[in-house]
């Protein structure tokens, strides 16, 4: 629909020099994200879109917000780019995830970069790794210039993800919490100070009394 963006945002790193915005414009005979750029340089630019639960949840106060992810280890990525033709410069382009580590921080990881010459077209796959766990919490795409600074603009036609997912549902090594908030909790206790990834308990209802994972 027109001046809808599904959720993408300009999602800078810190270091990076350049601005990003986002904005949904006419393609072809349909529609589809422009990502324009400014002073684009080696260090990466991202939009992103929220998957899962960000950190700001923390903050909830009175009602616990319970939500589980859309994308998961072993699914395949897939985003369609195209570079505007009045570009001066080629840029690099890659999938990103922002996943959650260490203290719940998010950290970026990049799938494998492509160059896009000026007018250049490209479908990006990537099969997401394993990540020992921990729930993806933003995908997008990041683009950067090798090239000195640039201007320009590339259109993001689609961004969908296929495949069945291929994980262990564990603890990750990492300490952290939202690996666990990754799971609806209907069941009366979820303990993580066991050794165990999970012990479960439901004293009520049609679960069982105890399960250690």
């Amino acid at each position: 629909m027109p001046g809808g963006v599904q959720g993408f945002r300009a999602a800078p790193p810190e270091g990076a020099n350049g601005a990003l915005t986002v904005e949904n414009m006419r393609f072809g005979e349909g529609r589809a994200l422009a990502i324009q750029y400014r002073d684009l340089g080696a260090v990466p630019l991202a939009a992103m879109t929220p998957t899962f639960t960000s950190p700001e949840v923390l903050k909830m106060r009175t009602y616990e917000l319970m939500a589980t992810p859309l994308v998961y280890s072993g699914q395949t990525l897939e985003a369609r780019v195209t570079a505007d033709a009045a570009n001066r410069s080629p840029i690099d382009a890659a999938l990103r995830l922002r996943v959650y580590g260490l203290g719940d921080e998010l950290r970026d990881i990049d799938g494998e970069a492509i160059r896009l010459a000026p007018g250049g077209e490209a479908v990006l796959r990537w099969r997401i790794p394993d990540l020992d766990g921990q729930p993806i919490q933003e995908i997008g795409l990041a683009i950067a210039c090798r090239a000195g600074r640039a201007n320009g603009k590339i259109m993001l036609d689609h961004v969908r993800w296929d495949g069945t997912p291929e994980l262990h549902l564990r603890r990750p090594a990492e300490i952290s919490d939202f690996w666990r908030r990754a799971w609806v909790n209907n069941v009366s206790f979820l303990s993580k100070n066991f050794p165990q990834a999970f012990r479960i308990s439901q004293d009520r209802g049609e679960g069982r009394p105890l399960l250690s994972a």
